[in-house]
């Protein structure tokens, strides 16, 4: 899903208001007020993993 939005692991993230996604827990506020389409590149730990939040 992440590369057929056009997005890669590193891109930065923004909200809707240009301001930086920092970390899933604001990922998850966010989406919750239907402010985040889609994020990328959440690092965890030593993982680097794509997430993908549809809304």
């Amino acid at each position: 899903p992440a590369a057929s939005a056009g997005l890669r692991v590193g891109d930065v993230v923004t909200d809707v208001n240009g301001q930086p996604v920092d970390g899933p827990d604001r990922a998850e506020q966010l989406y919750a007020q239907s402010f985040l389409v889609a994020m990328v590149g959440i690092r965890r730990g030593v993982d680097q993993r794509i997430v993908m939040l549809r809304r």
